[in-house]
């Protein structure tokens, strides 16, 4: 009947009322969340843009403003993977600092913070603009987890904390048949300065120590190996290879590269004590076994990777054994630093 209909229009115009008021109460709130967004992607060293509300929309109201002055509604294509991770950063601060701390009775030091891997794809200067925001802005946390993969930004963060707090905890997620298992951080990441102590201490502990399984090992260390080779023999001989194209600047050389270069010089070491199997006789073919070994897991594919063949324990002995008499015949002093520390 006439009469339903119009109640039914009268409760339809009323909820739709309702939503507007809402709606507009949620876009002042975006909007006012906007000014800390922008406060804090300033703190963590972007400068280029600010996120821009705009109240008068229902769909599609956020817009990035470059300093330049121009607008772009899709933020996916014109950002970088690190300008995406310190706004997603951002806009996680100050979604704390405006419902939390702004709206409510909550205190910071009635709050337990979790943060999982605030840095994909930042530089340094980033790393480190990150590592300082998150201490000021969490000081008076009750309690603060930070999970990241990031060792430089763990490096960042652990010695801006080191002096404030005797109550900080440093933990290593690991893997045990499958499942995860948290144990102490490992020795070479407690004092982390580059990958290059890390990894090669990790050789070490697999080869001398015998700290770490096979299963584990062969996941990962033949890539450690090359790296660990690859910048151990570019720092000793200071050789580097020129950027192509445009890019004029100097880049690590690969280990085949390295390789050729030291065949050059292998006179040099003719009188050098024997290091293990490690002679001047065989340095090159040793330095060769381990590139065409280490080579289908530091290069392979997504294609094979489900069939792909991990080195033997023994392979993987020999060539770690091998990986660390040849720091030592190359340089013992290096090596009996390594092994004092």
């Amino acid at each position: 009947t006439y009469k339903k209909a119009s109640d039914n229009i009268e409760l339809l115009d009323k909820e739709i009322d309702k939503l507007n008021k809402e709606l507009a109460s949620h876009i002042a709130r975006m909007k006012n969340e906007s000014k800390y967004v922008n406060s804090y992607l300033k703190r963590l060293g972007i400068h280029n843009f600010e996120i821009d509300i705009d109240a008068s929309k229902t769909q599609e109201n956020i817009s990035i403003r470059f300093m330049n002055g121009t607008n772009e509604n899709k933020q996916m294509n014109c950002l970088s993977e690190g300008e995406k991770t310190s706004l997603a950063f951002a806009y996680f601060l100050s979604k704390l600092q405006y419902e939390i701390i702004d709206n409510t009775n909550a205190k910071m030091n009635d709050c337990i913070i979790v943060i999982d891997d605030p840095v994909s794809s930042l530089d340094e200067n980033r790393l480190f603009t990150t590592a300082y925001l998150t201490d000021t802005f969490f000081t008076e946390a009750k309690q603060l987890f930070v999970f990241s993969h990031n060792l430089v930004f763990l490096k960042f963060f652990g010695n801006i904390i080191k002096s404030q707090t005797d109550e900080r905890k440093d933990y290593f997620i690991d893997q045990l048949n499958g499942m995860p298992l948290i144990k102490s951080l490992p020795k070479a990441l407690q004092n982390f300065q580059t990958a290059y102590f890390q990894k090669l201490d990790e050789i070490i502990e697999f080869v001398e120590k015998h700290i770490i399984a096979y299963e584990t090992a062969k996941k990962y260390l033949p890539s450690y190996i090359r790296v660990v080779l690859e910048t151990f023999l570019s720092f000793k001989f200071y050789y580097l290879k020129q950027g192509s194209g445009t890019n004029k600047k100097f880049l690590s050389a690969g280990l085949d590269k390295l390789i050729d270069h030291l065949s050059g010089l292998i006179g040099v070491f003719k009188n050098f004590n024997k290091v293990g199997d490690i002679d001047s006789s065989n340095l090159i073919e040793k330095l060769e076994f381990i590139r065409k070994t280490t080579d289908p897991q530091c290069h392979g594919t997504p294609q094979n990777i489900d069939e792909f063949n991990f080195l033997s324990e023994a392979e993987l002995n020999r060539i770690s054994k091998d990986t660390i008499d040849i720091i030592h015949f190359l340089d013992n002093i290096h090596y009996e630093k390594i092994t004092v520390a």
